[in-house]
C-alpha cells in the first residue's frame, strides 16, 4: 500500500495542483503565443532520444540487421496496418526472440 502511494502520489498530486492553474495558464496570450515552440522541442528531445535508444541497440546487438527488421517492421505494424500497441509489442517480441532463436541454433543457414 505504502508502495501504490509513493509511486501515485506525487503523479496524482502535480494532476489536481496544476488543473485549477492549467485553465488560467491558457488564457495569457504569450503562452499561446509559445505553445507551439513548447511542442517542437517536446518533439525534438522525443527524436532525438529515440535516436540514441536505437544508436544503443545497434551498439548492444549481436544482430544488428535482424534488430533493425524487428524495428521496422513492428513500425509498418503500427503506422499501416493500424494494429494496436500491445499486439505490436507481442510480435515484435516473438519475432525477436524467435528469430535469435533460430540463428543461434543454425537454423537460419547463416
Amino acid at each position: 500500500f505504502l508502495c501504490c502511494i509513493s509511486l501515485m502520489g506525487p503523479g496524482v498530486a502535480l494532476c489536481f495542483g496544476v488543473m485549477p492553474l492549467w485553465g488560467k495558464l491558457r488564457t495569457f496570450s504569450f503562452y499561446s503565443r509559445a505553445l507551439p515552440g513548447l511542442n517542437a522541442a517536446a518533439v525534438g528531445l522525443l527524436v532525438s532520444t529515440i535516436f540514441m535508444v536505437f544508436g544503443a541497440l545497434e551498439r548492444r546487438s549481436p544482430w544488428p540487421e535482424g534488430s533493425r527488421a524487428v524495428a521496422l517492421c513492428a513500425y509498418a505494424l503500427l503506422e499501416h496496418a493500424k494494429l494496436g500497441v500491445p499486439a505490436t509489442v507481442a510480435i515484435a517480441g516473438t519475432a525477436g526472440f524467435t528469430w535469435s532463436y533460430c540463428r543461434n541454433n543454425g537454423l537460419l543457414g547463416m
